[in-house]
Formats: C-alpha cells, sequence, structure tokens
C-alpha cells in the first residue's frame, strides 16, 4: 500500500475538455489576474496569471459554467476514490464514538471550496518556494485536501512536474491527471521550474464546513 497520501487519476479529464478550458482562459483576458500567495503577490515566490473561478462567475457566465461541468465530475469522481483508497469512508482509523469528528467518514462535514484557479505559467515561471496550504492564518486551517489537474503534457526532460520534499517524489505534468494529496506540512510542496516549456492546472481545496 502506498502511505504517501499522494493519489493520481491518469486521464480524468478528456483532451478536449482540457484543450476547451485553456480557450476560453485566453478568449477571457478580462478575467487575468497575476499569482498569489497567502502573503499576497510576490512574483519572487509565485510567477503565474491566473483565473478565480467563483460561484458568481458560474451563476452569470453560460460558457464557463458548461466548460467546467466535465471537470467537476471527475473531481467528484477522483475524490471518491481518494476516499475509498485511504480508507475514510470504510475505516477511518478512529474507533467508535471518534469516527465523526475527523470528518472524512462523514462527507457532509466537507466540501469542495467554492473558489478554484486556473493557473498558466510561461517558461521559467511556477510556485518556487517549497509551502505548504495550511499555514496558520484563519482561512487556511479548513483546508483537508488539495487537487490540481494538469492541463497540458511535459516530458519529464523539461521538468515542469511538482516536487513532494518529504516525499522525495516528483509529479509529472500529463494532461488530464488529476492528483489529490493532503493540504499540511507532512506534505510540502513546489513547482519544477521548466526553462522551456509552459504549463497550465486547475488547483483548489476541499474544505470543512463551519
Amino acid at each position: 500500500m502506498d502511505h504517501s497520501f499522494i493519489k493520481t487519476y491518469p486521464n480524468a479529464l478528456s483532451d478536449e475538455a482540457c484543450d476547451a478550458i485553456m480557450d476560453q482562459f485566453w478568449k477571457d483576458e478580462w478575467l487575468h489576474m497575476p499569482g498569489r500567495t497567502t502573503a499576497g503577490v510576490d512574483p519572487n515566490k509565485k510567477e503565474s496569471l491566473e483565473i478565480g473561478i467563483n460561484p458568481e462567475l458560474l451563476n452569470y457566465n453560460k460558457t464557463w459554467h458548461t466548460l467546467m461541468q466535465p471537470f467537476l465530475k471527475a473531481l467528484e469522481k477522483c475524490v471518491g476514490e481518494y476516499s475509498d483508497e485511504t480508507g475514510g469512508k470504510k475505516n477511518s482509523g478512529f474507533p467508535g464514538k471518534y469516527k465523526e469528528h475527523i470528518g472524512i467518514e462523514y462527507q457532509e462535514r466537507w466540501t469542495l471550496h467554492p473558489v478554484y484557479n486556473i493557473q498558466y505559467y510561461k517558461p521559467t515561471q511556477g510556485y518556487k518556494e517549497w509551502h505548504t496550504e495550511v499555514v496558520g492564518t484563519p482561512y487556511t486551517l479548513e483546508r483537508m485536501l488539495v487537487f490540481m489537474l494538469y492541463l497540458n503534457t511535459i516530458e519529464p526532460k523539461y521538468r515542469g512536474g511538482t516536487d513532494f520534499y518529504y516525499q522525495k517524489h516528483t509529479e509529472y505534468a500529463e494532461k488530464g491527471k488529476m492528483v489529490i494529496w493532503p493540504p499540511y506540512w507532512t506534505h510540502v510542496h513546489r513547482s519544477q521550474i521548466s526553462p522551456k516549456k509552459e504549463k497550465a492546472i486547475i488547483t483548489g481545496w476541499f474544505t470543512y464546513k463551519r
């Protein structure tokens, strides 16, 4: 059994769906914003171009609403498999009365965060610093899973994947592949910076409900 809790789901989204999302990304330049971390915009740490997908955009923009449906269905399927594979539904690891407190056993206690991001990186760009998704600020403490879907493929020789520090593991960028992992200090990670290739992903979190 793989105990890293980094799970991958190749071909979770079709090439056509990935391409359609990026085509619309470039059409809607008015939605573009610079990449930011929890500390704000700092190109020395993270350099990217992004569109935030939020409920308002999906409610009032039929194009984006339609485009994101295949992705959301794929994400739902993958996170369900993740929960099964890690024992979340069948065996939480907590006996008796304690099971209800860990959240993953009872999925009504956690949900997809309403805002997630499409991120584009030019060659030499990326999230350059080692980082984790929970950093002690109030709005990061609710995060309980991270997801990322690669929207293009980069051959490993060109780098451009994602490095996990403690696991000594690199996840390569493969179009349509979903990756899910815990957001905590156990899974410190960063972008592999590709000097020659561009990269695009969709990423966000599942969070505990208040």
